[in-house]
């Protein structure tokens, strides 16, 4: 039996799709507004997602793993930064804790475990091959159900950030269009 890896990727993409709606829940079910780290380490994600997406859609190759481990090395960066600024006993942190972390703790020990796999996965050599491009429309369900999930979140997130942050400085305390709306009125 071989492990067919577009499908692996798939799940990959699932479990993003889970990370981001759980950081959507908190935001839009707890009125909870994401930091500009916060907002990076969504980045990272979804740039992991495009890794991840490009192996589904394009077959498995190296560059494509390139994008995952790079863009989980520049998440782990931010989410260590922003736990360093949190560091001290004093300090309550950022958001709500999650068992007894913060969301940006536990972003770095999700980046941290999407490198390891992904350089665990790159060494796997029967993965590759030149299968080229297969539309979505000729993938197994699960691959289109992942690709345009995370596809949807990244819109949805994308318009959230532009709410929260528009044209200006991004802050936490309202939404830049509704503060636009109310102040030009």
């Amino acid at each position: 039996m071989t492990l067919d890896f577009r499908m692996v990727n798939s799940a990959g993409l699932l479990a993003i799709a889970v990370l981001q709606v759980s950081a959507l829940v908190v935001q839009l079910g707890m009125g909870e507004l994401p930091c500009t780290l916060c907002l990076l380490q969504r980045l990272a994600f979804f740039g992991v997602g495009l890794g991840l997406m490009l192996n589904v859609l394009y077959g498995i190759k190296t560059r494509h793993y390139a994008i995952i481990g790079a863009m989980a090395v520049f998440g782990a960066a931010i989410s260590i930064r922003q736990i360093l600024l949190h560091i001290l006993p004093s300090d309550p942190g950022f958001s709500i804790p999650v068992d007894g972390f913060h969301f940006y703790t536990w972003a770095f020990i999700f980046f941290v475990c999407i490198l390891l796999v992904c350089l665990w996965v790159m060494a796997y050599g029967g993965q590759y091959s030149d299968d080229g491009f297969i539309a979505l429309r000729d993938q197994p369900l699960v691959n289109r159900v992942a690709v345009l999930g995370v596809g949807a979140l990244l819109v949805f997130d994308g318009l959230l950030v532009f709410a929260q942050c528009g044209i200006e400085e991004c802050h936490t305390f309202h939404y830049w269009i509704l503060h636009f709306f109310n102040t030009s009125a």
